[in-house]
């Protein structure tokens, strides 16, 4: 199995990096506006602008 690439809100950051929001099916739907988060190791993720949404890396270690 592969490494999980989407996180719910309250799950445990993986790595440092920048996270955005991204919709349930983010291959097929992408989210206007995303909110973008620079998160720690360890670090909680924040509660997305939308229940449907989840956390995606987007860099890593960079903002």
């Amino acid at each position: 199995m592969g490494e999980q690439t989407q996180f719910e809100p309250g799950d445990k950051v993986p790595n440092n990096g920048t996270y955005s929001e991204v919709g349930e099916r983010a291959f097929h739907m992408g989210v206007n506006d995303p909110q973008h988060v620079t998160l720690q190791k360890g670090d909680t993720f924040p509660p997305t602008t939308n229940q449907n949404r989840k956390w995606k890396l987007d860099r890593q270690g960079k903002h």
